[in-house]
């Protein structure tokens, strides 16, 4: 997905090129870390996108591989994918101070490999800590 547009990512994955699409994956692109709807929707507030449409937006780009899907602290966030697939496999860190979520992309783990007869559709990983940033206030004592 890298180094290709948002109008070349939706179309190859058969997805309408419509202004908020575009809108949705450029900021997810941007963001520096993963968002939850909510959030979305707050930076897509008077751009003519309801909340339903990010939701439904969200579940496209999901089902799609554009973007991957974060259950963390009792709510669900999202963030781009490097590259269109589906089960990326990289933890996700959620500081216990702040809420914050971030991707740890640069830390690459193994596919888990399920016995015969499953099929492994999704690998999660969590860590959980204090971050730097929370860290450095002296949160994490």
């Amino acid at each position: 997905m890298r180094g290709r547009s948002a109008e070349e990512v939706l179309e190859g994955c058969g997805l309408k090129k419509t202004e908020g699409r575009l809108r949705l994956l450029k900021m997810l692109r941007l963001a520096r870390r993963p968002m939850s709807p909510d959030e979305v929707f707050a930076r897509l507030r008077g751009k003519g996108v309801d909340r339903v449409t990010v939701y439904r937006m969200l579940d496209a780009f999901f089902e799609a591989g554009i973007v991957h899907r974060i259950e963390a602290g009792g709510c669900r966030r999202f963030a781009a994918c490097g590259r269109v697939h589906h089960g990326h496999c990289h933890p996700h860190f959620t500081c216990r101070v702040c809420g914050a979520v971030e991707c740890l992309s640069d830390v690459a783990l193994p596919r888990v490999r399920a016995r015969r007869g499953y099929h492994v559709e999704e690998q999660e990983v969590y860590v959980r800590g204090v971050c730097a940033r929370c860290s450095a206030a002296g949160g994490g004592a």
